[in-house]
């Protein structure tokens, strides 16, 4: 299972103060719980900037060692501290602020919002070393804590958004009624124009991603399937053709969706450029004689196959990219501050409480969508992970093609292996079960170099794959809808604060 990464942020003025860290730190990287990162890890040549930020990307738990050397560092506070914040706010980053010596570090704003270590603030390095090793370690023993937690499984269900729908719908009513609480909402107008034009974003990037879905399950598979029939069986034919109809229906259902959206050419054009040739060379395929119309449909097939490579994974980029920077957690904190300008008026009419009882409804929605983000992410990490292993005919599994095949599989194997168990973790239903147990016979089939049991363990694995991903995905899809609907009364808002 892969170590979780500990990203280590500090001072190069303060070094010895880092060592000293690093030093009750490495008894969990030596018994594996964990992987050490600070700057002494980039390698001679290395691009500083792009190691760092690489690692901040892959970290689960980032520790600041602040001090006034920190608080002072440009690239600190300009380059490590916002991602780091960001990532704490809309991912699972874990962020421990250690106030290594004393400085002024309760006159920064996100650092006093923080929760330190020591408590009470009291700097690691100004009580003598006795203390110094007993705070560390007590980081080290806090940190070993929460890397141990078993993530909590994320429901296959939406949060429905019909609370959140009405609290923004009551805000608006008390806005049109209070002049004061028109103004506690103005404060916040940009926030929610950005938030409002985001969420379309989101929505379209999911329905592109789903069309995707659609021409791999009710298109490319069975193109694949019928092709083993073809052209020698005339029900083969008509097969094909109704495909034919149901890719040229996907590619403008593409369309329409990137028209709505008004995204970048540069970003589509893989619509036009490989999905429209993939549909011609089928049409010719179902009209030339027998050995032309056989190259025109394994080049359809070709062209449809690379896109379901490539933009299934590029798209979800897309995705994840929006969905940061949806700002649903800082919508959340406006919304509470307007709560609590709402309740310093004395308002507290019914309006009040579902404008309250929507605010703690945006919170649970915003953490559940966060939690399928990412859930979708690592399965569409797998899915790509699973399309490089290519399949193999039972035929080809001969010697000495049979020791290759063994061979060029079991490093994928074993990196998917590693990905699959982090995905299982802390589930209990058959899904997962049954996903360990394809794992063991896979396992024991290229353990006994049984070529052809190991090909049909895999082609069972990737089934199963699939269909977790299907519901993931739809799961997702569900729940930007309702993140939409959710959102509709924000219209209204807006209107008012324009």
């Amino acid at each position: 299972m892969n170590q979780p990464l500990i990203f280590i942020s500090y001072s190069h003025k303060d070094e010895e103060e880092k060592e000293k860290l690093l030093a009750h730190l490495g008894v969990l990287q030596r018994t594996g719980d964990i992987n050490l990162w600070n700057n002494d890890c980039i390698e001679a040549g290395a691009v500083r900037e792009q190691e760092i930020s690489q690692a901040m990307e892959r970290a689960k738990i980032a520790i600041l060692l602040v001090s006034a050397n920190f608080l002072a560092s440009d690239f600190i506070n300009r380059q490590e501290v916002p991602r780091l914040l960001e990532r704490r706010s809309n991912e699972d980053l874990a962020v421990f602020p250690v106030i290594a010596k004393a400085c002024a570090w309760r006159q920064v704003e996100w650092l006093a919002r923080l929760n330190v270590r020591p408590k009470n603030g009291r700097p690691v390095w100004g009580g003598g070393s006795n203390r110094v090793d007993e705070d560390l370690a007590a980081i080290a023993e806090e940190v070993a804590g929460l890397i141990k937690q078993t993530p909590a499984p994320v429901p296959l269900e939406p949060i429905k958004g019909e609370t959140v729908k009405r609290g923004f719908a009551a805000l608006s009513e008390l806005m049109q009624e209070d002049d004061e609480a028109f103004r506690s909402v103005v404060a916040f107008r940009f926030l929610f124009e950005a938030a409002c034009q985001q969420i379309d974003v989101l929505g379209g990037y999911k329905n592109l991603h789903d069309l995707l879905h659609k021409l791999q399950f009710q298109c490319y598979d069975s193109l694949v399937q019928e092709a083993r029939s073809f052209p020698d069986d005339e029900r083969a034919r008509e097969n094909l053709g109704e495909y034919e109809w149901r890719l040229q229906s996907i590619i403008e259902e593409l369309r329409e969706a990137v028209a709505q959206q008004s995204f970048a050419e540069s970003e589509m054009r893989w619509i036009e450029r490989d999905l429209e040739p993939a549909r011609a060379s089928l049409r010719l395929a179902l009209a030339a004689p027998d050995d032309a119309g056989i190259k025109h449909l394994q080049r359809a097939i070709r062209g449809i196959n690379h896109v379901l490579a490539t933009q299934p994974s590029r798209i979800n980029t897309r995705l994840n990219q929006t969905a940061r920077a949806l700002r649903l957690p800082e919508l959340t904190e406006a919304m509470k501050a307007v709560c609590g300008e709402l309740r310093r008026l004395s308002l507290t009419s019914d309006k009040v409480r579902q404008f309250e009882e929507g605010v703690a409804a945006l919170c649970a929605l915003n953490q559940r969508l966060i939690a399928l983000v990412n859930d979708h992410d690592q399965w569409q990490e797998v899915d790509t992970e699973l399309r490089l292993i290519e399949p193999v005919p039972a035929q080809s599994l001969i010697e000495p093609g049979l020791s290759q095949y063994l061979t060029d599989l079991e490093f994928p194997w074993s990196r998917l292996k590693e990905r699959m168990q982090s995905l299982c973790n802390g589930y209990s239903e058959s899904w997962a079960l049954a996903f360990k147990a394809q794992t063991e016979k896979l396992d024991c089939a290229i353990a006994a170099q049984n070529a052809e049991r190991a090909r049909q363990c895999l082609r069972l694995y990737r089934r199963q794959a699939g269909d977790r991903f299907f519901k993931v995905d739809l799961t997702l899809k569900r729940q930007c809808e309702e993140l939409r609907e959710a959102g509709q009364p924000l219209a209204s808002v807006l209107r008012l604060v324009a």
